[in-house]
């Protein structure tokens, strides 16, 4: 075999340098680069990180929204389905119909066409384009042609004495017609309809003619003819002929946002059904969707920090034309900052006068992102983009499946905060890198004198001898004595880790009896010698869970297997509590205790109970099928608020009181009575509502204070879910 050799590089060969010069060198470079390579890969590996859970989370926001947005949609078309077909809107369709064709006898034509004038004039077209339109438009082109027509508006908007926006205050204007008889039959409870379920407005539309025979807001549309009138090219005249063109019951069209002129110009979208009485088609019920209710749902009402999305995270929407169909997050919390953005990208700058002037940025603000063009081409994902402003934002994106609309949802934050954790790390690596580079020559240094040490006594004495001095010769350290060092040094560092090693083991056997007590958090405080607590937890949801023919088991096959079973049992739930989020709090025989959202806090916290509870009812009733043996699972579940504690000195005991725990033992216990059920609160019902199939049971009598309603779950099959 041949030898082995290394050439050094011609610096170390030609730069005359000693040996400890050389080593302290290389050594500083070793260390360098392993400290650079660290680092570098620890960044990585944390930005990484960071970046793949803040687009979990995003893309959790997104399909949260997705499904309250489906939600919201297909409640409204169910509603307008069933109220086209209502008795009282059939008759209330029936009744306009008749008086307003009575009106064509109306007087004083010229009297009402002048007030109607002066309002349109003075009122109307400068709200929509400012002191000089009515120089710019011709007024008798936005004015109603008929006579009923005319003989409305200037009863019910003319002559209103409510100011603009709150017409619809008027139930009756006085004039002892029909048409204001009906008017103040039922107007006062469309309006509480409209205003109860957040519509903009409601509009009756008569089949036959065309016409707008009542509207709840008395906007200019009222009494106009959307065929030949001026809001013939509107989307409500679009609704129109489409729903009037339709001869089956039930049918329901959406249109979507366009600017809607008797609105000022306000983006306004549209959803209508036809009238039939008596299998004849008479006309046409629609409601102008609120653009406020839209944005509630996205913005979680303006609480975008609740959501998750911090100080610039936003959740909208885009409709096909690449424009917003909801409002911008910045528009809404900082007007001005948000329009001096604008001006920095290529938005025309009328668009950004209307954004100014309507205070919105549906249809004018456009979103031709990487997201928003992927997501209208059907695709779902999560990626790092630049929004509408020419801002890097994480987004998550995905098209929403609505008939009629062709929209996309996404949910954003901007890289600037969201990787604020990230640049954080890197200003702290960054001084730890330094730090450790100075700490490594330092140690260079050392490790190079201590080394060399021996070769420069040997040097020194070979030269002294050389030169003929015999005294005063260095102490040489011989081989024979660095051995024996070594082998003493050795021994005491095995002997060290054999103490470290049990040490460790010992450590380990503490920590796993702790987590197998405690809670995970719990154990974690207790491991940082905190030893006493008591706390308070909002939106926590509790289930209590209870064996059910478990006692009677012990009697029938003894107590040793019953608690093989009951073990085999418990550890199922445990693992069952892991899969979904849920914190175990303790067992007591065969009851277990656990809570959702109580130490990680989780928007879902009531559907992961009620995930958890309905499976180890599964889990029970598959053992029971396995042995043969007469076993279920009966659970209550509450959602509310609680409190924890921990008290002790040697022996520690960790639990959760309150009125929610309390609570969900009594539903337990109502469920016990129904033996194999998943009983929930009210709280529990409404957060999980339309997810689940629950049954209505009979009130509980709560500690003889109060009734409280409970469901029992009827099915685990989701009603709605992606």
């Amino acid at each position: 075999m041949k030898n082995f050799s290394f050439r050094l590089p011609r610096f170390f060969q030609s730069a005359h340098l000693t040996i400890k010069s050389k080593l302290m060198i290389v050594l500083i470079l070793l260390c360098t680069a392993s400290i650079l390579t660290l680092g570098i890969k620890s960044y990585l590996d944390f930005r990484n990180t960071i970046t793949k859970r803040l687009l979990s989370k995003l893309t959790t926001n997104r399909n949260t929204k997705l499904n309250y947005i489906k939600f919201y949609f297909e409640n409204i078309r169910k509603q307008v389905s069933v109220l086209s077909q209502d008795r009282a809107f059939v008759d209330a369709m029936r009744d306009f119909r008749s008086t307003f064709r009575d009106l064509n006898t109306a007087q004083n034509f010229a009297s009402d066409s002048a007030r109607v004038r002066a309002y349109y004039e003075k009122e109307f077209l400068p709200r929509i384009g400012g002191a000089e339109t009515t120089k710019n438009f011709v007024v008798d082109a936005f004015m109603p042609q008929s006579l009923p027509g005319m003989y409305l508006q200037q009863h019910y908007i003319a002559s209103n004495p409510n100011p603009v926006g709150q017409k619809l205050l008027l139930n009756d204007a006085g004039d002892s017609s029909a048409y204001t008889s009906v008017h103040a039959k039922y107007h006062p409870m469309f309006r509480e309809f409209v205003e109860k379920f957040n519509y903009y407005d409601m509009f009756l539309i008569d089949a036959e003619t065309s016409e707008v025979l009542y509207t709840v807001f008395k906007e200019t549309d009222f009494t106009t003819n959307l065929r030949t009138g001026p809001n013939k090219s509107s989307s409500l005249a679009k609704l129109f002929a489409n729903v009037s063109e339709s001869k089956e019951r039930g049918y329901v069209k959406i249109i979507d946002f366009l600017p809607y002129e008797p609105s000022y110009g306000a983006p306004a979208a549209f959803i209508g059904a036809p009238i039939f009485d008596e299998g004849k088609l008479i006309g046409v019920l629609a409601f102008q969707l609120s653009v406020d209710e839209i944005t509630k749902i996205t913005t979680s009402n303006k609480d975008w920090k609740g959501d998750g999305l911090g100080a610039t995270g936003e959740t909208y929407l885009v409709g096909a034309d690449f424009t917003m169909r909801s409002q911008s997050r910045f528009l809404l919390e900082d007007a001005k900052n948000y329009v001096a953005a604008l001006k920095e990208t290529n938005l025309p700058s009328n668009t950004i006068e209307k954004i100014q002037k309507l205070n919105t940025s549906i249809l004018l603000q456009e979103v031709r992102t990487e997201a928003s063009i992927e997501a209208q081409a059907g695709k779902s994902d999560a990626k790092i983009i630049r929004d509408y402003r020419n801002i890097p934002v994480l987004s998550a994106f995905a098209p929403l499946q609505i008939p009629d609309l062709q929209w996309v949802l996404l949910s954003e934050m901007d890289v600037s905060e969201a990787f604020e954790p990230v640049y954080e790390y890197e200003r702290s690596l960054l001084v730890w890198t330094a730090v450790s580079i100075l700490v490594a020559t330092l140690v260079a240094l050392i490790v190079a004198n201590t080394l060399t040490r021996p070769i420069a006594d040997l040097t020194f004495n070979a030269q002294s001898i050389s030169e003929g001095r015999m005294t005063g010769l260095r102490r040489v350290r011989s081989g024979d004595e660095f051995e024996r060092l070594s082998t003493s040094f050795e021994s005491m560092v095995q002997s060290l880790q054999a103490q470290r090693e049990l040490v460790e083991l010992k450590n380990k056997d503490f920590e796993r009896l702790l987590y197998s007590v405690f809670p995970d958090p719990v154990a974690r405080r207790l491991e940082n010698n905190e030893r006493y607590f008591i706390e308070s937890a909002t939106g926590v949801s509790i289930i209590v869970s209870e064996v059910m023919g478990f006692t009677k088991l012990m009697h029938t096959i003894g107590n040793e297997k019953s608690v093989e079973i009951l073990n085999d049992m418990m550890i199922a739930f445990d693992e069952a509590a892991a899969r979904h989020g849920i914190e175990k709090i303790k067992t007591i025989g065969d009851t277990y205790i656990a809570a959702a959202g109580l130490f990680n806090p989780q928007i879902d916290h009531a559907i992961h109970a009620v995930d958890f509870a309905d499976d180890i009812r599964s889990i029970v009733q598959r053992i029971g099928a396995e042995r043969g043996i007469a076993i279920d699972l009966s659970a209550g579940i509450h959602a509310g608020d609680v409190t924890t504690y921990l008290i002790g000195k040697r022996k520690f005991t960790f639990d959760i009181i309150g009125e929610t725990f309390m609570i969900a033992k009594a539903l337990s216990g109502a469920a016990a009575e129904r033996r194999g059920t998943l009983v929930v609160s009210q709280s529990v019902f409404e957060l999980t509502q339309g997810l689940y199939e629950f049954d209505t049971e009979p009130p509980l009598n709560y500690a003889g204070r109060m009734m409280l309603p409970v469901w029992s779950l009827k099915s685990s099959k989701l009603a709605i879910r992606e």
